[in-house]
């Protein structure tokens, strides 16, 4: 991966989300009406499993995953980390810090920021990170110093924790890359006895790029995505919210999908009508059950799954 920390991390944060705001302000949604979809439609199940390979629905939480992370790494003592309660199987299983290469403070703002590279496990594949990745804490309205972080008591003895960052993440062996800007604030309400559940609000803007060979072999496939995440909540005592089901809320992303072939598609995808603007959602109803609606706009596709089976 290619260091590119030329300015203070404070200054390229700034940058990096200025740069990502502009790459996606030329999107227009297509509002989602139309004719009732297949669920069956080969280009309904392409755009679906080309948003699984995006990560679209799971950068977020690779890049939440990431931060917590790096604030058990650099900023919770011991005793604290253990007030956070917080289990470490996705830390342990599917991330690796391999170094922080600069860590900066800001006092006015009360912005924590890291230059990170790490190691992910997407799907099966190894990935090369890197990102600079900022996190402020609120409490009682005032956002806290490492040291006061060092003595809460976890996420339900602070009012919310503020994420915005950066991240690449290449491939080791095929040319796979995503990028991602996250700006997002999780919040901690009651939920059961003396236990807290966690809740998302805030957009990321996504991008996959597949060379040749990644999903084709002779075609190449970009997904660029702009998600809004709103009041998505996990239940208390999540293992990994890479893997756990949302008890609440929803999301939603419009999506650019672009397949350039140069000869024949070895997957079929460079066969059907799937380039353009495509709008997703997903909602978690009151049952447990998750309605998602998908649209090219002229067909809508929608359909209802449980989230534990």
């Amino acid at each position: 991966m290619k260091r590119f920390l030329t300015y203070s991390l404070a200054a390229l944060a700034l940058a990096t989300l200025i740069a990502f705001a502009g790459c996606s302000s030329d999107k227009t949604p297509t509002g989602g009406g139309g004719q009732p979809g297949d669920l069956d439609d080969p280009n309904y199940l392409a755009v679906q499993n080309l948003l699984e390979a995006a990560n679209v629905y799971d950068n977020w939480e690779i890049s939440f995953e990431l931060t917590i992370g790096l604030l058990e790494r650099t900023l919770l003592s011991p005793a604290s980390e253990r007030r956070w309660s917080r289990p470490q199987a996705t830390a342990a299983q599917d991330f690796v810090i391999d170094s922080v290469t600069a860590y900066e403070y800001d006092p006015t703002s009360g912005w924590h920021i890291w230059e990170v590279y790490f190691t992910v496990d997407v799907d099966g594949g190894i990935y090369d990170g890197y990102a600079i990745d900022s996190l402020r804490i609120w409490k009682d309205g005032e956002a806290l110093s490492g040291e006061e972080i060092s003595g809460t008591e976890g996420f339900d003895d602070i009012d919310s924790l503020q994420i915005g960052n950066f991240i690449v993440m290449e491939h080791q062996e095929e040319e796979c890359t995503f990028g991602g800007n996250h700006s997002f604030t999780v919040t901690a309400i009651p939920y059961g006895k003396g236990d807290v559940a966690l809740v998302f609000n805030g957009s990321t803007d996504e991008e996959f790029e597949a060379g040749i060979g990644c999903l084709d072999e002779n075609c190449t496939v970009s997904v660029n995505s702009t998600v809004t995440l709103v009041g998505l909540t996990y239940p208390p005592g999540f293992d990994d919210i890479l893997a756990d089901c949302p008890i609440a809320g929803g999301l939603s992303l419009s999506t650019v999908i672009a397949v350039e072939c140069e000869g024949t598609s070895t997957s079929g995808l460079g066969d059907l009508d799937i380039n353009g603007m495509w709008d997703f959602s997903a909602v978690v109803e009151t049952n447990g059950d998750i309605s998602t609606t998908l649209s090219d706009g002229t067909t809508v596709w929608t359909d209802t799954f449980n989230c534990e089976e």
